[in-house]
């Protein structure tokens, strides 16, 4: 089994934002080399098997003007359902939910 398929997506999520403020922090582009780039589609291509593998649907998002559905299917949805969203690495976004809070807290609507 691949090393990728041992760790949850929470771990690659803080392991890929501590590997990019440390380049940021070296002054280091953030945008991947192709390789890189390749390997992490193909870890998504997997995340997106290994959901469908038991039973959650899945769908992966290509573009921004396709957000708002998604984000509309994902409320939707009665169980779980999983989303693949393909950012440029480029782009330089980060998590927006941190580490251990929910998405309530990260909006301010947290009790």
């Amino acid at each position: 089994m691949g090393d990728g398929l041992q760790q949850t997506a929470g771990q690659c999520a803080a392991a890929l934002e501590l590997r990019l403020r440390k380049r940021a922090k070296r002054g280091e582009p953030i945008g991947e080399p192709v390789g890189e780039v390749q390997r992490r589609q193909e870890v998504g291509l997997r995340a997106l098997a290994f959901a469908r593998a038991f039973g959650i649907p899945a769908f992966t998002v290509e573009r921004r003007d396709q957000v708002p559905d998604a984000i509309t299917r994902l409320l939707n949805e009665p169980g779980p359902l999983f989303c693949h969203v393909k950012i440029d690495p480029r782009a330089n976004v980060w998590p927006l939910v941190p580490p251990g809070k929910s998405n309530a807290q990260m909006m301010g609507c947290a009790a």
